[in-house]
This record gives structure tokens, C-alpha cells and sequence, in this order.
């Protein structure tokens, strides 16, 4: 794994061609799984602020 990232980031350096799109494919994996990772986090306070919502009118009826 060193050694590939290390020609990785020579070829990232030199400007070639051959390496970048194997960079672009990590950088996209990476973007997705951060939109995942977000929509997840989204989902889980939206639950929150029902659950909170659900409590506060518990104790305000009783």
C-alpha cells in the first residue's frame, strides 16, 4: 500500500496521466461515503427532535 501511494503521489506531482484517475476514484468513493454519512446524521436528528418534541408534550399534558 506504501508503495503505491507513494507512485501515486509522484504521478499526482509530475502531472501524469496514468495514476490520476485512480486518485479521482478514491476521492469519489470518499464523497460518497461522506453524502452517506451525512444523510445518515440527518435522518438521526430529525428522529431526535421528534423524540424531543414527543417528551415535551408529555410533560406539559401530564
Amino acid at each position: 500500500m506504501h508503495s503505491v501511494l507513494m507512485a501515486l503521489n509522484h504521478e499526482v506531482h509530475s502531472g501524469s496521466e496514468e495514476a490520476l484517475p485512480l486518485f479521482l476514484g478514491h476521492a469519489e468513493r470518499l464523497r460518497l461515503d461522506a453524502d452517506t454519512a451525512i444523510g445518515a446524521v440527518q435522518v438521526i436528528e430529525r428522529q431526535l427532535a421528534e423524540l424531543e418534541q414527543a417528551i415535551a408534550a408529555l410533560r406539559s399534558n401530564g
